[in-house]
């Protein structure tokens, strides 16, 4: 006898709380472990890209399709899609909105994790100014705010019904910028140097910190980037044109 087919619901669901567990555990452990919080994060994120193909149909999640079956599935007995397979099939099956920004902080997740659980973990990681801490400290907050994105905007009617558990997440994340905080004080005297030869200073949309840096330049549109988490983008800069009377 064959095995019911599995409910699509419960399936998103657990899959979902099991991947919000990861993101706290992330965050806990970071303190002491950077390394299991880098590990924690990144199988937090491919889990809610999974959650998003069981909102298609839950075969999606087996690396062959023609293995797909209800009884592998509810033994754990398949080889599930890994993130770059995870994106490309939301994006070419699903039809499913995912930014390239997004992919490439996902992207550096996985790397970093790789790094750390097949390689090497520097001897110092988890000494308070060791540079691989804050790399992943950078990676996991410019990844929560594509998460953030994608679960409460472009996925917002897939994972809805999980709004507190996102909030939660918010939360706890902001733990993390604390740790940036630190590192924006430290940035402060070489802020203020760029600022006095022409630079503009804004609050970053990733980290928090108001250590977004504007090159000055022609035209409406400049570069800039974040001196704490290291963000590349660009600033729009716009003229009022309504007059005072």
């Amino acid at each position: 006898m064959s095995a019911p087919a599995p409910d699509p619901k419960k399936l998103f669901d657990s899959i979902v709380i099991n991947a919000f567990d990861f993101i706290g555990e992330a965050v806990s452990v970071f303190k002491r472990s950077p390394k299991l919080s880098a590990i924690h994060f990144f199988t937090a994120t491919e889990l809610l890209l999974k959650a998003r193909l069981v909102r298609e149909h839950w075969s999606l999640l087996f690396v062959r399709l023609e293995d797909a079956s209800a009884a592998k599935l509810s033994h754990g007995d398949l080889q599930s899609v890994g993130l770059k397979d995870a994106h490309k099939r939301l994006v070419e099956i699903a039809r499913a909105e995912f930014p390239p920004l997004a992919f490439e902080a996902f992207e550096s997740l996985r790397k970093r994790r790789n790094q750390l659980v097949h390689f090497y973990a520097p001897a110092d990681l988890t000494a308070a100014k060791s540079p691989v801490r804050l790399e992943i400290i950078r990676e996991q907050c410019r990844a929560w705010h594509y998460l953030y994105e994608l679960l409460t905007r472009q996925w917002k009617d897939q994972f809805v019904e999980h709004a507190d558990a996102i909030d939660e997440a918010a939360r706890q994340m902001r733990r993390h910028k604390e740790y940036l905080g630190v590192r924006f004080a430290e940035l402060k005297a070489e802020i203020r140097v760029q600022v006095a030869t022409g630079a503009k200073q804004h609050k970053c949309y990733v980290c928090d910190q108001k250590a977004l840096i504007e090159k000055p330049g022609p035209g409406a549109v400049h570069p800039a980037t974040c001196l704490v988490c290291e963000l590349d983008t660009t600033v729009l800069t716009t003229t009022c044109s309504c007059t005072k009377t």
